[in-house]
């Protein structure tokens, strides 16, 4: 067995939760000793894998401190085992009881190597904070099977504020914002310090997300706080543009304070709205809520506090140095919002949302949002074919994200020499092919085949193959900077391209035995919704209502 330089193998056993008890490894940090566990190779595998779960990488806040920055992590007294997942952070309409305020915890997934081999490229993964992953324990322990025991990726996940808790601010010194942010950025930090001694290269990391995570990693990469310690990106389904901008400190500040006067009794002056929510039980700060039977949802994320994001987002852009970068997405990204299988009417909807900004969604101004797709498809409403459902879900995924990243991919080569590359993930896993009627991938369908689902354990023989295929992409991508590894060649064999500097939109559609490469990607209709998006603005509501809870549900999946 290799270890890393600095690991001990104790002698006890520790019962774990595999079909056996594993040794547990001993591995010393800035902040003490963290003892982990030795993972059972599976079948399809050939790499050793040390497992370290719970560990503290900042200070744990209290009721006091909640909408604070969190302090570096305190050391440890004695030997810190490191053997089951930490505290989830709270988050709305979380199904589980083992959240708290004491929440921010990472989890290594280490390769064993030799003392005199070289340093393993390390992935340092944001979670995002939709119905997908609101949390690393949904990848849990399933993360160990893929990018480190296949590739030898040393992978770190953790868990951070959101939320309110996270992003909550009055603009002062009490409550500055951003604090999931500082979180992230308390993690990374810690991870720079010491995955040397997990056998993971500092200098070799790459920060990815999914989701809102996937927008968190582009704000570490911008911000002058973190940019440093970032050294490739992997963003997946998400992006920093039109309605994910961050937000102006106020905007926030006024949703939350909306909140709390409909949902928590509160009716004392706005200067003491930070001191009543900190007196709140956690589970008391929903982002979505309901009132009179009209569902309202809280703008929360990351804002302009001045600080970590000292400017906006497209003029950091342009003076941050850029660096290799993979982004991608699934083909239809905003099928989870298609309503009792109303394609027309959900779509209407969704254009009201996140095009239209208004502040309420019931018939009337559902209406409104119908001339948006009017401006596309001027018949078939009442078509139930799987061309119409298609088109509809089309336009949706243009909106949700697409626009974003072709924004994105237009400020990246327009001032960089770095890499970019973009795929489209077709495929989805076995377990939901009665589900994908329409023929493709939906939000979050890579997620299973490159990070794991820890409520995903079977795959199939095609799944299998799938996971193997693409998440070597990935790792290729994460170890050269190159998806196309060290033979030139990614998929059937023709070189994965990156996005040409001229704007030539290139990009790799992955579909298991059907990959191919393509430079054609909706610009006829990409110019279309620049022109609408001038037109109505892009930014989502504060608040928006709905006729029924039901509708007030669907919206709450609205917003990562």
């Amino acid at each position: 067995m290799w270890l890393p330089q600095g690991v001990l193998i104790a002698l006890t056993l520790f019962p774990i939760g595999w079909s056996q008890q594993q040794p547990t490894i001993d591995v010393k940090t800035k902040y003490g000793t963290v003892r982990g566990y030795e993972k059972p190779i599976s079948q399809d595998a050939s790499n050793q894998v040390n497992v370290f779960l719970g560990v503290p990488y900042a200070t744990a806040p209290t009721n006091d401190t909640r909408f604070l920055k969190a302090a570096p992590a305190q050391n440890y007294n004695g030997t810190k085992d490191a053997l089951t997942l930490g505290n989830q952070c709270y988050y709305t309409g979380i199904e589980t009881k083992d959240y708290s305020i004491d929440c921010l915890y990472l989890n290594i997934f280490a390769p064993t190597r030799s003392s005199n081999s070289p340093l393993l490229p390390v992935l340092f993964f944001i979670h995002g904070t939709d119905d997908v992953s609101h949390s690393s324990n949904t990848h849990g322990k399933q993360v160990a099977n893929i990018l480190p025991e296949l590739h030898r990726i040393l992978v770190v996940t953790f868990n951070y504020r959101q939320g309110i808790l996270g992003f909550y601010t009055d603009g002062d010194k009490t409550a500055p914002g951003n604090q999931g942010l500082w979180d992230i950025s308390q993690a990374l930090k810690w991870v720079y310090e010491n995955v040397e001694n997990f056998g993971g290269d500092r200098k070799r990391i790459t920060v990815g997300g999914h989701g809102t995570g996937s927008m968190a990693a582009e704000l570490i990469s911008l911000s002058p706080v973190t940019k440093d310690y970032v050294n490739q990106l992997l963003l997946m389904s998400g992006t920093n543009d039109y309605q994910w901008e961050p937000k102006d400190p106020s905007e926030v500040f006024n949703s939350v304070l909306q909140m709390a006067n409909d949902n928590l009794g509160f009716t004392s002056d706005s200067s003491g709205l930070t001191d009543f929510l900190k007196k709140k039980d956690i589970n008391q700060l929903n982002t979505g809520y309901s009132k009179d039977n009209v569902g309202y949802k809280v703008r929360d994320g990351p804002t302009y506090d001045g600080n970590f994001l000292p400017d906006t987002v497209s003029r950091l852009r342009a003076r941050v140095p850029k660096v290799p970068t993979m982004i991608g997405f699934t083909k239809y990204e905003a099928k989870k919002f298609v309503v009792d299988d109303e394609y027309y009417e959900s779509a209407a909807r969704f254009m009201t949302v996140f095009v239209m900004n208004r502040t309420s969604v019931d018939d009337k101004s559902t209406a409104k949002g119908k001339p948006i797709l009017d401006e596309f498809y001027d018949n078939g409403r009442d078509n139930s074919t799987l061309a119409y459902k298609r088109s509809y879900l089309e336009l949706m995924t243009d909106v949700y994200t697409t626009n974003g990243i072709h924004r994105f991919a237009q400020d990246f080569v327009a001032t960089s020499e770095a890499p970019l590359y973009v795929y489209r993930f077709d495929r989805f896993h076995s377990k939901f092919d009665a589900d994908r009627v329409e023929g493709g991938s939906i939000n979050g369908d890579d997620l299973p085949f490159v990070i794991g689902q820890a409520s995903i354990t079977d795959y199939t023989g095609r799944d299998k193959d799938v996971r193997k295929q693409f998440s070597k992409l990935i790792a290729d991508f994460i170890q050269f900077g190159n998806p196309n590894g060290t033979s030139g060649v990614a998929v059937e064999r023709e070189a994965w391209k990156p996005v040409d500097k001229q704007g030539k939109m290139n990009h790799l559609i992955y579909d298991y035995y059907l990959n191919r490469m393509n430079d054609e990607w909706f610009e006829d209709r990409y110019s279309k919704w620049v022109g609408i998006r001038e037109r109505y603005g892009s930014a989502s509501s504060i608040a928006v209502g709905m006729t029924t809870i039901l509708m007030a549900a669907c919206y709450y999946a609205f917003v990562f």
